[in-house]
């Protein structure tokens, strides 16, 4: 997205269902980096920035505030999906 070879509306309708709960599994880690490296995980961030401005036009946010109970649930399908194409 950075160098304009994809839109944001693109990375959202393509990876978002995978973007959204991992990240926000991830935000304390990458705010606990940018404390001392300010400019870590800054293109990261700027990505969710734009990735999370497309959900609330499409999709009204309903994406964006997964608890705890959302992320594992997403963990969980994720590893059965992954096991059921090994067999």
């Amino acid at each position: 997205m950075k160098h304009g070879q994809i839109s944001a509306y693109d990375v959202w309708a393509d990876f978002s269902f995978w973007l959204i709960p991992v990240y926000a599994d991830a935000t304390t880690i990458v705010q606990a980096d940018q404390k001392d490296a300010p400019a870590s995980w800054s293109n990261c961030v700027s990505l969710m920035d734009q990735v999370k401005k497309v959900d609330q036009q499409e999709d009204a946010g309903k994406q964006l505030n997964p608890n705890e109970s959302d992320i594992a649930d997403f963990y969980r399908s994720e590893g059965e999906e992954n096991d059921r194409n090994r067999h």
